[in-house]
């Protein structure tokens, strides 16, 4: 997997993505923040609306083979959404 330029080598792709999602808020803030401002505008205009459901679907198709229980993967949908947020703090989040 490619982040900004660098190599993520990561075996287990859940890994991959939380490398993905840490790196790209570290080194691109403003085009993350910019990116998830987008998103959630396409969630509340309709015209807009398939490309929220873009988003959505890209990462259900992404996490079904690693999680195959629905609530399981709906948690985990939920995390990666709110790990994106909290990123994007101007404070680090405690992680402990």
């Amino acid at each position: 997997m490619t982040t900004a330029g660098n190599e993520v080598a990561q075996d287990d792709p859940i890994d991959a993505l939380a490398e993905l999602i840490t790196s790209s808020t570290d080194a691109r803030r403003g085009t993350v923040t910019a990116e998830y401002e987008l998103f959630l505008m396409a969630g509340r205009r309709s015209r807009l609306q398939d490309e929220y459901t873009r988003w959505l679907d890209t990462l259900e198709r992404f996490l079904t083979p690693h999680i195959t229980d629905p609530q399981r993967r709906a948690s985990a949908s939920v995390a990666v959404e709110g790990s994106v947020h909290a990123l994007l703090r101007q404070a680090p989040m405690p992680l402990s």
